[in-house]
């Protein structure tokens, strides 16, 4: 073989041995190409999750607003003293009803203040058990004779309280009108007592000096009242 053709041939070896390789190196290539695109792929996806942030979680909250309400009460009104006649003496008026109607002791006064009449005070005692109970009739009043006019405005009761035996000088006891009454500042009014229980056992009111309101006792066998000689304890509280 000529030299020219000897290094033809080696240049066609060389030309495919270079042809192999490039096609070896292209094949590599292709191969690199294919398992290179998943990663790159999957690195693109990471990316793209790692540029989008981390998954955001909302949380609402609600908030609730209790608002309470505070009412005050106001206390109810006390009951204030209006008529006081307090200088009892140790003079005592009996109250009986042995026999089956009840003398009466009234008691005029001249209301101070407007309102309701709701408990008064009297100074009484009972000497032994079996009187019962003092009731009590508030009724407008004939401002000159100081006698019961019309039906009662007011009415209460006292229970029997504990015996004080004489000498026992008598305490001062409230009685709570149940049906409370209406007075007017100015006008004559006047407390009616009555012993409503048969029997021997008396009350007793104690009175005293106190001019212009003398106290009359009406007694049940007799229709005209007697004016006692002074002013029966009295104490009125009004609303």
């Amino acid at each position: 073989m000529d030299p020219q053709h000897e290094s033809d041939a080696g240049q066609g070896w060389e030309d495919a041995d270079v042809r192999r390789r490039r096609v070896l190196a292209g094949i590599g290539v292709g191969a690199a190409a294919v398992w290179v695109t998943p990663v790159v792929t999957s690195l693109g996806s990471s990316v793209a999750a790692a540029a989008s942030g981390p998954a955001q979680t909302t949380t609402t909250t609600t908030t609730t607003t209790t608002t309470t309400t505070t009412t005050t009460t106001a206390p109810p009104p006390e009951p204030v003293l209006d008529v006081s006649f307090t200088g009892h003496n140790g003079g005592i008026r009996s109250l009986d009803n042995d026999s089956g109607s009840s003398n009466e002791v009234w008691q005029p006064f001249v209301a101070g203040r407007t309102g309701s009449l709701v408990h008064l005070q009297v100074w009484t005692r009972i000497q032994s058990a079996g009187a019962g109970p003092l009731d009590v009739r508030v009724h407008a009043a004939d401002p000159v004779t100081g006698a019961p006019t019309g039906p009662a405005i007011g009415s209460g009761s006292l229970p029997e309280p504990a015996t004080e035996p004489a000498p026992a000088p008598g305490t001062a006891k409230t009685v709570t009108l149940s049906t409370p009454a209406p007075v007017i500042a100015g006008s004559t009014y006047v407390v009616v007592f009555t012993k409503p229980t048969t029997s021997a056992v008396v009350w007793q009111l104690f009175f005293g000096s106190v001019s212009g309101f003398p106290y009359t006792v009406k007694l049940w066998y007799s229709p005209t009242p007697v004016a006692g000689p002074g002013t029966l304890y009295l104490q009125t509280y009004v609303l």
